[in-house]
């Protein structure tokens, strides 16, 4: 069962979570929000799925591990005013680059890039005060440098346990960046 939730505080920033594997995008959206929610800055941050959870198809959950399919993802869905004030879209395993020409499209200047490949990156630039616009521009950097922005974890896994305990830890890096950004 998905539950579709409504933030009840407006968030400072969006983070928009455009997979192009389906199962990835819902889950994990759902594991960066309580991510950032033990980190304790959810509040300033507001994750959303560009896959509503109903396009999930029985197949691709029964495929996950079965501590990943107890979950039940509580997520938010990008809509257009999400996209279009996104100030990142990431993905896990490889961008849905629709999603992104939508982002674009509505003149989002937002970074797009492979979380997993981006983590090590941004954790260099906490070891100095950090401002949110100095991650953007690391971010977009490190989008511009590589493209395709996939990353190197395959989609092909998400039936392996280490892949989610892998998408789990950058999720709990990012929020540990997140963490030491100031506005």
């Amino acid at each position: 069962m998905v539950q579709l939730v409504t933030p009840s505080e407006t968030p400072v920033r969006g983070i928009v979570v455009a997979d192009a594997n389906d199962c990835v995008s819902v889950y994990g959206s759902h594991l960066l929000h309580s991510a950032l929610d033990a980190a304790g800055v959810a509040w300033r941050w507001a994750v959303a799925s560009a896959v509503p959870p109903h396009r999930l198809r029985s197949n691709e959950v029964s495929a996950l591990p079965t501590h990943v399919r107890k979950i039940v993802p509580r997520v938010a869905v990008a809509d257009p005013d999400r996209l279009a004030t996104a100030e990142l879209v990431i993905g896990f395993t490889e961008l849905r680059w629709p999603v992104v020409d939508h982002v674009r499209a509505l003149h989002c200047p937002a970074p797009a890039l492979a979380l997993p490949d981006f983590i090590d990156d941004g954790e260099a630039l906490a070891t100095r005060p950090l401002n949110f616009a100095a991650l953007s521009d690391a971010a977009m950097r490190h989008a511009l440098a590589r493209p395709g922005a996939s990353s190197t974890r395959s989609s092909a896994n998400v039936s392996d346990d280490d892949f989610w305990t892998g998408l789990a830890d950058v999720c709990a890096r990012f929020a540990a960046l997140l963490q030491r950004v100031n506005d």
